[in-house]
This record gives structure tokens, C-alpha cells and sequence, in this order.
């Protein structure tokens, strides 16, 4: 049996992690992240989307997020920002509709 708070989210969430140490930054990314994408998966939630800034200091600590890029589209969408696409695994990059770059 799952444990979780059950609680519904507002309709507008923005969770900043500035100034957090990089092994609370892993812990605390990680499980809202798994939370987010069971919650997203959800009818109710259609058409929710995710923006992560700095995404490249998620995609080295997660698994979600392929998973995310991957299945999203047929309910919300995922935006991911980063300074430099190549810190983006193959993977997210290859399950994205759309890439925009700046040189």
C-alpha cells in the first residue's frame, strides 16, 4: 500500500530550489518530480504543463523526466530550459515535438 499525502494541487505551483545543497536539491527533486508525473497522468489534469529551469541539474539526478517527455504530449506539456542543449540526454532530446535554440 502507497503512503503519500493525498491533497489536491493548486492550480498554479511554482517550487524554487535556489540555495538548496545539491544532495537535499537530488532528494526533494526527485520525489516531487515522481509526484508530479503520477498526478499528471491523472484525467483531471489534462492539459497541465511543467516548466524546469536549469533542467540539465535534473536530468543527470532522475528518471521521471524521460519517462515525462515521452508520455506527456497526450496530456500537458514538458518544458525544459537549459543553457546548453547538450547537457539534455538523447533520450528527452528525441521525445521533444519541438527544440529551440539561441547561438
Amino acid at each position: 500500500m502507497e503512503h503519500t499525502a493525498s491533497y489536491d494541487l493548486p492550480e498554479n505551483v511554482v517550487i524554487d530550489f535556489e540555495g538548496m545543497d545539491d544532495r537535499a536539491f537530488v532528494f526533494y527533486s526527485e520525489f516531487l518530480l515522481e509526484m508530479l508525473y503520477k498526478e499528471i497522468k491523472s484525467p483531471k489534469r489534462e492539459g497541465t504543463m511543467i516548466f524546469i529551469d536549469e533542467a540539465h541539474r535534473f536530468t543527470g539526478t532522475t528518471t521521471v523526466i524521460p519517462e515525462m517527455a515521452e508520455e506527456i504530449r497526450a496530456t500537458g506539456a514538458l518544458l525544459l530550459s537549459t543553457q546548453r542543449v547538450s547537457t539534455i540526454a538523447g533520450d528527452i532530446k528525441g521525445n521533444s515535438a519541438l527544440q529551440i535554440c539561441f547561438l
